[in-house]
């Protein structure tokens, strides 16, 4: 099972780098394809990064200026431990539901929904222990938290060498880490970002996977030494469990805490109920305990639900001199094109901040008080919505973890939204195929050229990977430290999004863009895939006029090579779209392409992850048709943000939408009501307000790099709407 030792004779190994099968003196001869069990058990150790972070020095810090080969790609073991790891998370389903049903009944459903809940929790409370056992600096600059985390602590490395999380955290953790700008964020603003470096450990996790039955076994001295960090934090005796698939969730009680005094504000309260009121149902509502009785803020509603405890929780980051949240996946000055490194993150924020505060109304909803607020400039009503929209949407698991690290993003959602991908790879059993090493090699190689599209300095169109690129893709993500080096020192010196929430139709037209541009570069196939949909798109990129002047011979040859590609496949394979992260949003312009023309992959299987009434947050429908004003009338959830000036008052923001470049920010940006702010391709530019003062009108815009406008095309920021 898994790496045996590492050995220093590399001619009886699989050149993984090179893409060959290796053979030497001790080689026996054999016409056999390697199974994967064969290929982990002559892999080496250093094949992983896990591994080659865990034991190797630090590195210095990326040089945006100038522009480096990506040094932290996947190998073929890495993959394969990640599908072992994926095979595993299904095995962990089946157990907890007790049930193999192909479409997923409401029941199961809610009771999945409802394990991964208590997942996200017991995440939040690993991430805790971390920072409670290891501290935090004191600067609350961005660039300080990022250095820090780069250094390598040896204490920190050395303990989490020695422990294993439950399957359930590393699930949470996995998903998490596939939404890199997500966690980055979160991680920076707690002040944890040493653990956002630290890679998903896949040589340690293979050890632990059989390689038959995929049944997770961690030895007794791994959970030992996770339960000792854990008890840097807690004494919970349901926090220390370290398998909790036995508790009956419905009887599991929770207590809601402030997040700024850290009272706790309710009585243990039920994770679900009946009667659809309890923490992790959608109708949630229970007693404040501290209502009028308290001078903390939180002591304002009687009654707590979803939307009071946005509130909360909006108005304490509001009022906590710190930066809101999302404020570092959207304006970071680390992550972002070089020439935006001078902008001041703090400044954006606490600019949104202050205008949030004038408008205040405990009386009214978090969606009412969002709605009200004006600007005086285009740019600062952007802002505004980039920065606010989202806490609509969050999942506030934190605040049942007293003095926890603070996470708003929906980490259920994250999961559930991955499972489309889990199932599908799982469906497809890629590890007993007769060519799994074959195949993976040619991932990794479609994924490398894939990445060189991905950061293409003047792409302006969203990609969409294949499964198979995909999964490759994932795979990098889970080692952020170095994917994040590969993004910064790419042409577009900035880090790639993975976006999971793209609305279906903006899915497909990607996909065609894709192929087009893949054959284009590469001379080759793009998916070689035979269902019906990834044949029409492969149809639809060939010009008509070149498949004319073809002959009959070279037309057979074409189709000799696509049968014989190692990922070929005849019904949905491997190179087949992977379309994981579409969402069903309700804008206007999405609800008419969905009637108009269905996606070709939908189906019912995944239904109820639509539904309301099943969660806080439905995953596959997140966005409800009353928050469309903070959206408009696009097919994305996201936006890319750039800034030139000093004091970071100018952003360009470049929405993923091909709807005049304002639809991802809803309605009323009228540029006649914001200051000379006008519309140019599909990027916003703020003209005359660039000046260090956030309300000046009289300064001009500084500088082509800041405020050029007039970029075409759907997608900006690196070609990143993925």
């Amino acid at each position: 099972m898994g790496i045996k030792s590492e050995k220093t004779d590399i001619d009886n190994k699989l050149n993984f780098s090179g893409l060959t099968l290796a053979s030497g003196p001790d080689t026996p001869v054999s016409n056999e394809e390697p199974n994967f069990i064969d290929i982990l058990h002559n892999s080496k150790l250093s094949d992983f990064l896990s591994f080659r972070y865990n034991d190797y020095p630090s590195q210095p810090d990326i040089n945006t200026s100038e522009i480096t080969y990506p040094g932290f790609l996947p190998s073929v073991p890495e993959a394969i431990v990640h599908l072992k790891l994926l095979k595993a998370f299904s095995v962990l389903k089946r157990k907890v539901i007790g049930s193999n049903n192909l479409i997923p009944n409401e029941y199961d459903v809610k009771k999945w929904q409802i394990y991964i809940t208590d997942a996200s929790r017991r995440f939040i409370i690993f991430m805790s222990s971390i920072r409670s056992k290891f501290g935090t600096i004191e600067s609350d600059d961005e660039k300080d938290i990022y250095d820090n985390g780069n250094t390598k602590n040896e204490k920190f490395i050395s303990m989490m060498k020695e422990l294993m999380p439950p399957l359930d955290v590393i699930m949470v953790w996995h998903s998490f880490l596939l939404n890199p700008k997500s966690m980055y964020d979160v991680c920076i603003r707690n002040k944890i970002y040493q653990f956002a470096n630290y890679p998903l450990p896949l040589h340690i996790i293979d050890q632990f996977i059989d390689d038959y039955t995929f049944e997770f076994h961690v030895p007794q001295s791994y959970k030992q030494n996770y339960l000792d960090l854990l008890r840097s934090f807690t004494n919970d005796p349901v926090d220390l469990l370290y398998d909790n698939s036995r508790i009956a969730m419905n009887e599991h009680l929770v207590t809601l805490y402030c997040p700024k005094c850290h009272d706790p504000m309710t009585k243990p309260i039920p994770i679900t109920n009946d009667e659809n009121t309890g923490f992790c149902d959608a109708d949630f509502q229970t007693i404040n305990i501290g209502y009028e009785n308290v001078k903390c803020y939180h002591g304002t509603p009687s009654h707590f639900t979803h939307d009071e405890l946005r509130k909360l929780q909006l108005y304490c980051d509001m009022t906590n001199l710190k930066s809101l949240q999302g404020t570092h996946k959207y304006f970071s000055k680390i992550i972002c094109p070089p020439k935006f490194t001078k902008r001041n993150p703090f400044l954006i924020s606490d600019d949104v901040c202050k205008t949030l505060e004038k408008h205040w109304d405990t009386d009214k909803s978090l969606d009412d008080i969002l709605k009200s607020l004006n600007a005086k400039h285009r740019r600062e009503l952007v802002r505004q919505r980039i920065l606010l929209r989202n806490y609509l949407q969050y999942n506030l698991i934190s605040l049942t973890v007293r003095g926890g690290v603070q996470v708003g993003e929906d980490l259920v959602g994250c999961v559930l939204r991955q499972e489309r991908f889990v199932e599908k790879m799982n469906k497809l059993d890629w590890l007993h195929s007769p060519l799994v090493f074959k195949s993976l090699q040619e991932a990794v190689l479609r994924y490398s050229r894939f990445f060189e599209m991905l950061t293409d300095a003047n792409l302006r169109q969203m990609l969409v990977p294949t499964l198979d690129i995909d999964l490759a893709w994932h795979t990098h993500q889970l080692t952020m430290y170095g994917y994040f080096r590969d993004c910064r020192g790419s042409p577009v010196h900035a880090v790639i999004d993975h976006d999971d929430k793209v609305d279906e139709g903006r899915l497909d037209d990607g996909f065609a863009f894709t192929a087009k541009r893949y054959k284009q570069l590469y001379k080759e196939e793009y998916s070689v895939c035979f269902c019906l949909y990834c044949t029409s798109k492969r149809s639809d990129s060939l010009r008509k006029f070149s498949q004319f002047f073809k002959t009959k011979k070279q037309t057979k040859k074409e189709e000799y090579l696509r049968q014989s590609h190692p990922l070929s496949s005849r019904g949905e394979g491997f190179s087949h779209i992977s379309a994981h992260n579409s969402v069903r949003l309700p804008t206007e312009l999405a609800s008419s392409r969905r009637e108009k023309k269905p996606a070709p992959w939908a189906d019912n299987t995944y239904l109820l992850y639509t539904t309301p009434l099943l969660f806080v947050v439905p995953p596959i429908a997140p966005i409800t048709e009353g928050q469309c004003d903070f959206y408009g009338n696009g097919l994305c959830t996201s936006a890319t943000t750039l800034c030139s000036s000093i004091g970071g008052t100018c952003c360009n923001i470049a929405p993923c939408s091909g709807n005049g470049g304002a639809a991802c920010f809803g309605a009323g940006l009228n540029p006649s009501n914001y200051g000379h702010a006008r519309i140019g391709g599909s990027v916003v530019e703020i003209g005359g307000v660039c000046g260090a003062d956030n309300n000046s009108t009289s300064a001009g815009c500084v500088g082509a790099s800041g405020c050029s406008g007039g970029a075409a095309g759907n997608c900006t920021g690196g070609g990143s709407g993925f």
